[in-house]
């Protein structure tokens, strides 16, 4: 129970950061080799971590050029074989799909 022991004494969002960071590196790691910039990645987080889901999302030097972070985002989904979501939030656009048993999701401001 290391997990629960984490949580229960304060160290959970220092597990969380962590973690975080490892998926970061892996998928950028992954992404590079493939050709695609660096984004931010994270596994999302509601009452724990449900199903390993990952998120991603451009950011960096260029945070404010939308159209980078676009075509980013596209190569990304290109490369993880995502499909584009119809339902998404005004003002972004979003791509979905599994590896494994992970879901995984990246969003783009537009």
């Amino acid at each position: 129970m290391t997990v629960a022991r984490f949580a229960l004494n304060g160290h959970g969002s220092v597990l969380v950061k962590a973690l975080n960071e490892a998926i970061t590196a892996t998928m950028n790691d992954f992404g590079e080799r493939h050709g695609c910039g660096p984004m931010h990645w994270y596994l999302r987080e509601v009452n724990g971590f449900d199903r390993g889901d990952v998120i991603g999302f451009p950011g960096g030097p260029n945070d404010h050029d939308l159209a980078a972070g676009m075509r980013l985002s596209e190569a990304w989904a290109s490369l993880l074989g995502l499909v584009e979501r119809d339902d998404e939030i005004a003002g972004y656009r979003s791509w979905t799909g599994t590896a494994g048993s992970s879901r995984i999701e990246i969003w783009c401001r537009t």
